[in-house]
C-alpha cells in the first residue's frame, strides 16, 4: 500500500534510516500522517487514550501522555538543524499534526472540554 504523502512533507521531513529502522524525521509524519491510513503510528496512541478515557483516568493523565509524545517529537526537529524557515515550518507542521490528532482523539473520546485541556 503506498502511502499519499504530500511533497512539502517529505522534504520537511527527510527519512534517515539505519537499516530498517527509521531514526530521523521521517517518524513524525510516519507517526501522524493520515496519508498512511491504518498504518500510522499514533494509532495505537489514540487507541490507548481511548482506553484511558474508559477506565476513568483525568484528562490530566492523558494529555501528559500526549506531550510526551509531542516532546519527543519537538526534541526530534531540534537535533535536526535546518535554516530557521524550515526549523519553522517543522513545529508548524508538527503543531497541526498534533491538534489534528487530538481532535481525532476528541471524537472518540466524549469528554467535555477535552480539547479546551489540549
Amino acid at each position: 500500500m503506498q502511502a499519499e504523502i504530500s511533497e512539502e512533507i517529505v522534504r520537511l521531513f527527510p527519512s534517515d534510516k539505519v537499516g530498517s529502522v527509521e531514526r530521523g524525521l521521517w517518524r513524525i509524519p510516519v507517526f501522524f500522517d493520515r496519508g498512511f491510513k491504518r498504518n500510522r503510528g499514533s494509532i495505537r496512541l489514540r487507541r490507548y487514550l481511548v482506553m484511558m478515557a474508559d477506565s476513568g483516568a483525568p484528562v490530566e493523565e492523558m494529555m501528559d501522555k500526549t506531550l510526551e509524545k509531542y516532546r519527543e517529537f519537538s526534541d526530534l526537529i531540534k537535533k535536526y538543524p535546518a535554516d530557521k524557515e524550515t526549523q519553522k515550518k517543522r513545529m508548524e507542521q508538527l503543531d497541526k499534526y498534533m491538534m489534528d490528532f487530538i481532535e481525532e482523539v476528541g471524537d472518540h473520546i466524549n469528554t467535555p472540554g477535552l480539547r479546551d485541556v489540549f
